[in-house]
């Protein structure tokens, strides 16, 4: 299932953080508190981290029992996808007109209870933001708007031009470009600072490596990935 990692001053901003990243409510993630916000010497504070995981039959899940379940899952594969996808187009259009940007052309791919919608626009950079940031909010929007009159078992992706599946490569490519000169080097190496939907697509590509670990250093918009030799004691805070 998607998860993210959100840091924030309080846990309740970390958790809107990870929320907003992947595009779902609180009633349909399973939400842990990895860190609590701690306050260090000098005013300074060591942010707060959770880990969101969505489960869209997480809203409905407490009680329910194993056929429960299984219909659930059952009502959403038979849901009208292209249905849904023409109205998640509309509600997408109307947003970005509302935003001044005109002459959009929206792309949808259905595949499972999933909807992926990739917007193709003049610039793309408006939409996409620093770190991707602006375009996070954008879906973290659309699914809040669209999960009121859409099944809310849709969840829907939103992209600008391909974005994050460029954006995903380059980080796999750099990755285990870096792990290769640990493996050799013996020495790790510290990757710029990242946000914690970046980070995760680092600690995914090489969690396999069976010469290379992984772990995270710094706060807030300063913390980075770090590549080290599987055998070297990696730092007790993750």
């Amino acid at each position: 299932m998607p998860e993210s990692i959100g840091e924030g001053k309080t846990v309740e901003a970390a958790t809107e953080a990870a929320l907003m990243d992947l595009g779902c409510k609180k009633e349909e993630a399973e939400i842990e508190v990895l860190q609590e916000a701690v306050k260090g010497i000098f005013g300074r504070t060591k942010a707060a981290r959770v880990k969101v995981i969505y489960n869209r039959t997480n809203e409905n899940a407490e009680g329910l029992k194993k056929e429960d379940k299984t219909e659930i899952s059952e009502r959403i594969s038979r849901e009208n996808m292209h249905e849904a996808s023409i109205q998640g187009q509309n509600i997408v259009t109307k947003i970005l007109t509302l935003m001044g940007i005109e002459n959009v052309k929206i792309k949808a791919k259905e595949e499972e209870s999933t909807i992926t919608l990739d917007i193709q626009c003049e610039p793309e950079g408006l939409l996409i933001g620093r770190q991707g940031q602006t375009l996070s909010s954008l879906q973290y929007l659309v699914n809040r708007v669209i999960h009121n009159t859409v099944n809310k078992q849709i969840r829907y992706i939103v992209d600008v031009g391909g974005y994050k599946i460029r954006h995903k490569t380059i980080l796999e490519k750099m990755a285990n470009r870096i792990a290769q000169k640990v493996s050799d080097s013996k020495e790790e190496e510290q990757l710029k600072a990242m946000s914690a939907y970046d980070r995760r697509i680092i600690h995914v590509c090489v969690k396999d490596n069976p010469e290379v670990t992984t772990y995270s250093l710094g706060e807030g918009n300063f913390r980075r990935v770090v590549i080290a030799p599987k055998d070297k004691a990696v730092p007790s805070e993750q």
